[in-house]
């Protein structure tokens, strides 16, 4: 601002001026944010909430945004600044989580926690879980069946039939094997059954 003030004017007038307005300045920001209903809020909600209406149902205002919208988003040093930003945001959510001291991941590991009690007590909640997760497959079902049939297709035929067994019998190998055992059993004793009422039989 004094480097637009007039060459011949003194800099002790300059000084003053510029003192004047930027409290005058601060006065009107301070009176418009203690006061709710202050004109000039008033007019700022008034043009926010036009322009938001206009967003929504104005032809020429939503093609103007959208424009707007392509031509940010397709901004070299845009695509940069956001690929930056999520690398670091990234690297530091990282850190955050590796750190077992770090407050994100205690806030996170106490939310997790809490909402784990909550499920295991609340049966409105537990109800109300269940039923978002069957809407959710049954939306992903209805919506994405032939992509999910797809990939777990391929995925089956990638398997190597040798390694997928040893993982199966890996994990459920104990209850492999008292399914042998009870059915050894059970077939023997059917078997000493059938066999001792055809002796017996007359």
């Amino acid at each position: 601002m004094l480097e637009r003030a007039p060459a011949w004017t003194p800099a002790w007038l300059d000084d003053r001026i510029a003192g004047k307005a930027y409290r005058e300045a601060l006065g009107f920001m301070a009176d418009v944010r203690s006061d709710p209903g202050h004109h000039a809020r008033r007019a700022l909600d008034d043009l926010i909430a036009e322009f938001a209406d206009n967003l929504q149902h104005d032809p020429l205002t939503m093609a103007r945004a959208e424009a707007f919208k392509q031509q940010l988003v397709a901004h070299p040093d845009v695509r940069g600044a956001v690929e930056q930003l999520w690398t670091t945001l990234r690297g530091v959510l990282e850190e955050a989580l590796d750190d077992p001291a770090s407050d994100l991941r205690l806030r996170l590991v106490d939310a997790l926690a809490g909402l784990g009690r909550r499920l295991a007590d609340d049966g409105d909640l537990q109800r109300l879980v269940d039923r978002y997760l069957e809407e959710a497959v049954g939306h992903l079902v209805r919506s994405y069946r032939d992509e999910v049939v797809t990939v777990i297709s391929e995925t089956v035929q990638r398997w190597d039939g040798a390694e997928a067994s040893r993982r199966i019998e890996l994990h459920v190998g104990r209850d492999l094997q008292f399914i042998r055992i009870n059915g050894t059993v059970v077939g023997g004793l059917a078997g000493l059954l059938i066999h001792t009422l055809t002796v017996l039989a007359p």
